[in-house]
């Protein structure tokens, strides 16, 4: 009995316990007390800061992708943000995103102007996407390896590189360092009267030209064309500017490319290569006023110098036109010829005995036109032109 009246002690006493609890829980005007629910980025819900589920707002979720809600352009992927929602990655956003490694250029965008980022050389307009600037697009130039800017073959042609050689890719005459563009490519013409009869305006100068009459292991070569006198198209094949008292070799197999300062002039083999029809001799000296200045067409003069045949006075006292300013006695006055094959321009091809005298390191030492002073004294200027 003792027993049980404890046992309804106890009861009674949790009876008033529960019956506290309930009256506070649902007292009137005071609310049960709330837990805010855990944000998370991977609960499938829209909470916390998120802009969408799971993506978006200032937390630690990653950012949108497209199509969905957006407060700023940080919450996409994208990085923009337009009318509450991420917008796809575009070339013309303003936002470097994607693959850019510039603002809407690079990666699969456009090539990037001069001084934008890039990480390959395709992410650069120029080509060139600079080592020593590192991830830096650079300027054009005609040494960077790459067909750029205006060139239109690698590191030459355009507006500001030096011409293009023979093969190389052109758009117009300029671009080549033969004054010859065809299909897009610059290749060499035999002699410089092809260039003037193709290009007329192209000045006398240095050109590469290709007689087309020489051993397989020859290449196109420099030569000085004068596109202007006589009706233009000549090409020069000798070249002594000879200074008064002095006597040195002769320079022979160095096609000279200089007219007035050059001291060289074509082997027998490199006469024979060439392409001519016509001779043009001039020479003055400064031991006296006089000046050789003609051209002839005659075929055994030229056949000669081509090494065909021998040598005679006929081939060039005859047959031959004076230029302007032609004042000397030769041609017309010779009456001898030396017959010297191995280098038919050079020595005394043809002269008056004992008067008048074409002669360049004649007897090896004598340097003559139009006179006959049997030495080196005076100072001598010799040309030979052909066409």
């Amino acid at each position: 009995m003792h027993g049980t009246r404890y046992e309804y002690l106890f009861l009674a006493l949790a009876a008033v316990s529960m019956s506290c609890t309930l009256h506070s829980e649902n007292a009137p005007g005071v609310p049960a007390p709330t837990i805010a629910p855990g944000a998370s980025c991977l609960d499938e819900k829209k909470d916390g800061s998120e802009t969408d589920i799971d993506c978006g707002g200032p937390g630690t979720c990653p950012a949108c992708s497209d199509y969905k809600t957006c407060i700023t352009a940080s919450d996409c992927t994208s990085l923009v943000c337009a009318n509450a929602e991420c917008q796809p990655v575009s070339c013309s956003d303003g936002v470097r995103n994607g693959s850019e490694t510039d603002t809407d250029c690079g990666g699969s965008c456009s090539p990037c102007a001069v001084n934008r980022h890039c990480t390959l050389t395709a992410d650069c307009a120029s080509g060139v996407c600079s080592a020593a600037v590192a991830g830096i697009c650079v300027a054009p130039s005609c040494a960077d390896g790459v067909q750029n800017g205006t060139e239109t073959d690698i590191d030459c042609g355009g507006s500001l590189c030096p011409a293009c050689g023979v093969q190389k890719g052109c758009g117009a005459y300029t671009d080549c360092t033969t004054a010859h563009c065809s299909n897009n490519i610059c290749l060499a013409l035999p002699m410089c009267n092809q260039i003037h009869q193709l290009h007329p305006t192209v000045p006398s100068g240095i050109w590469v030209i290709d007689p087309g009459q020489r051993p397989a292991d020859m290449a196109p070569f420099q030569a000085y064309c004068d596109m202007n006198f006589d009706g233009g198209g000549w090409t020069l094949v000798l070249a002594y500017a000879h200074q008064g008292g002095t006597n040195p070799s002769l320079n022979v197999s160095v096609r000279p490319l200089d007219p007035n300062n050059g001291f060289s002039h074509y082997s027998s083999v490199q006469l024979q290569q060439a392409v001519f029809s016509e001779l043009r001799f001039f020479c003055t000296t400064s031991a006296h006023n006089r000046v050789i200045s003609f051209k002839t067409s005659v075929a055994n003069a030229i056949g000669y110098v081509q090494g065909a045949n021998t040598n005679d006075p006929s081939y060039w006292n005859t047959g031959f036109t004076l230029l302007p300013g032609h004042t000397a006695n030769l041609p017309a006055s010779t009456n001898s010829g030396l017959n010297f094959p191995v280098s038919p321009l050079t020595q005394f091809p043809y002269f008056t005995s004992a008067a008048y005298h074409w002669g360049i390191g004649g007897s090896g030492n004598r340097w003559e036109c139009d006179d006959f002073p049997g030495n080196f004294a005076y100072t001598t200027q010799h040309q030979v032109w052909v066409r």
